[in-house]
């Protein structure tokens, strides 16, 4: 019995060792399998890594393509924009020109200049409506719209309507002129209220301050007649081949009146005109020189008649009249300046 017991161990023993060296074997097998698997091959490797090399730089450059027709369609979008805005824009000022050309602002004055003793003066302080909408677009007492943006508007508690005011600020002599439109200010020690646009001419620090200390002198004015840009038709200077011009005789502080409706293009000093403005009428344009002071400022719209200035000798004015002053007048028909004296009258 023992006999049997021992051949079945070594039969099991037999096989129990057969097969871990198949298992072995085939292990084996598998992880040489598995080794040649996890070797890179070369060849394969490089034609690996160039189809990624030519799939990447396509895809870059398609990336990049989009990108460029993105950004185009932007550029579009914002060139296409901006054209809306620019035409909306012109659109409301040319609505607005249209509606200020048909409504009853006039800037001949029809008011009839008060009796004001020659050198008269006034000392006081200054004061400014200010920027908000308090008084801006409402009726002053001569029955007028006020403008804050309209430089030559002004009140004062006695003068008449319409007298034309010079208004100086004794710190620095800096003077600017205005017409009286409104009653005021009613305040103690206040003389004059000027509009936000005469407040920044007269002083920088107008605004900040709210109040600077002037000197004010009436001058007896008159209003535009025909289409002279002077009240004073008096020629000192004719036209002439080497100066196709009038020069229109007067005194410092004579109001001067735009010729027809247009934009004003130069309103500074520029050598021997002094202080010039230009005022583009469409198909013509006329020349101021030797001006004062200015009534507006370089990109306004002006009407015909609207006072624009006034007469000074500024640049190398010509000593013509008593204080030297008078206007230079130019008619401009494209780059060529013309006879202005057929087309006054």
């Amino acid at each position: 019995m023992r006999k049997y017991i021992f051949l079945w161990v070594v039969v099991f023993l037999g096989m129990l060792a057969h097969s871990q060296e198949a298992a072995s074997q085939r292990l084996g097998r598998i992880n040489g399998r598995l080794g040649r698997l996890g070797q890179p091959n070369q060849n394969s490797s490089a034609s690996v890594s160039a189809e990624s090399k030519d799939a990447r730089q396509a895809r870059e450059m398609e990336e990049d393509r989009r990108l460029n027709i993105m950004a185009d369609s932007i550029r579009q979008a914002n060139r296409a924009k901006r054209a809306r805005r620019e035409k909306a824009w012109q659109d409301s000022v040319a609505q607005a020109v249209g509606n200020l050309a048909t409504s009853n602002w006039d800037y001949t004055t029809q008011e009839t200049f008060g009796a004001v003793p020659s050198g008269w003066s006034e000392y006081g302080l200054a004061s400014n409506y200010g920027v908000g909408d308090t008084f801006h677009g409402r009726r002053m007492a001569n029955g007028r719209i006020f403008n804050a943006y309209d430089p030559t508007l002004a009140a004062h508690k006695t003068l008449p309507f319409g007298t034309r005011v010079m208004v100086t600020d004794t710190r620095t002599g800096r003077s600017i002129f205005v017409t009286i439109t409104d009653r005021g200010p009613y305040v103690a020690g206040r003389i004059i209220d000027l509009s936000y646009a005469g407040a920044k001419l007269l002083a920088d620090d107008f605004v900040a301050k709210g109040t600077v200390p002037v000197r004010i002198t009436p001058l007896l004015g008159g209003q535009m007649v025909g289409n002279w840009p002077t009240t004073s038709h008096r020629i000192s200077q004719s036209p002439r081949p080497s100066h196709q011009a009038i020069d229109i005789d007067g005194e410092t502080g004579d109001p001067v009146f735009a010729y027809a409706n247009g934009m004003v293009t130069i309103a500074k000093n520029i050598g021997e005109y002094g202080n010039l403005i230009e005022i583009n009428h469409g198909n013509f344009s006329t020349r101021y020189g030797h001006l004062h002071n200015f009534a507006v400022p370089a990109s306004s719209y002006v009407y015909k008649g609207q006072i624009i200035g006034y007469m000074g000798n500024t640049g190398n004015a010509r000593r013509g009249a008593k204080d030297g002053s008078h206007l230079h007048f130019e008619i401009i028909v494209g780059s060529q300046p013309v006879n202005p004296l057929p087309f006054l009258k």
